[in-house]
């Protein structure tokens, strides 16, 4: 993770990473987006840390960049408390 910021507006909690080495690949990125956005949802629900801002109903945002080019998101999503309280 390279930062983390909360944006009130919203009640958002928003993670930045860099994607590094062979992960830095749109084309693989792009043809798995639907299976990192499972097991991003997975993981955020299984996640005591984050238990009391799930409880609050705050949203998640992830936004991944790529080193080689870091104007570049590779992959962005967003879950909301319908997301993870299924």
């Amino acid at each position: 993770m390279d930062s983390m910021v909360f944006e009130p507006s919203s009640r958002t909690i928003h993670y930045y990473h860099t994607l590094l080495g062979v992960a830095d690949n749109e084309k693989a990125v792009t043809s798995k987006k639907a299976e990192l956005r499972r097991a991003l949802g997975e993981a955020l629900k299984a996640d005591p840390g984050t238990k009391g801002y799930k409880d609050a109903g705050f949203s998640f945002r992830y936004t991944y960049h790529s080193e080689k080019a870091p104007s570049k998101v590779l992959f962005d999503v967003t879950y909301t408390a319908k997301d993870y309280q299924r």
